[in-house]
């Protein structure tokens, strides 16, 4: 029988969507509004598709959260240190 939904390519579209939604999500740039479209748009996909099961909210304890926000900072931080230690050799070398 033909597959008359193309179901592979959306299989793959929304394996792209979720690995890029991931990154965006762990990079902590993803605003609240954002957040609210993602989880409707996979909703639509769960209500077409059936493969997630049931989504549900993920509630975190004001612990988890406190923990999760500062790693997310300290990654930042590190990222932000390597780019100015980048940045202070190019200019040494340039000075020199």
């Amino acid at each position: 029988m033909d597959d008359a939904l193309n179901t592979a390519a959306a299989l793959g579209v929304l394996s792209l969507f979720t690995n890029t939604l991931n990154k965006v999500m762990s990079a902590g740039s993803l605003l609240a509004e954002d957040r609210e479209a993602a989880t409707a748009l996979l909703n639509d996909f769960e209500r077409v598709l059936g493969i997630f099961g049931k989504l549900e909210e993920e509630i975190l304890d004001d612990e988890i959260q406190k923990l999760i926000d500062e790693r997310i900072a300290a990654r930042r931080g590190r990222i932000m240190l390597a780019q100015m230690r980048y940045a202070s050799n190019c200019i040494a070398r340039d000075l020199a």
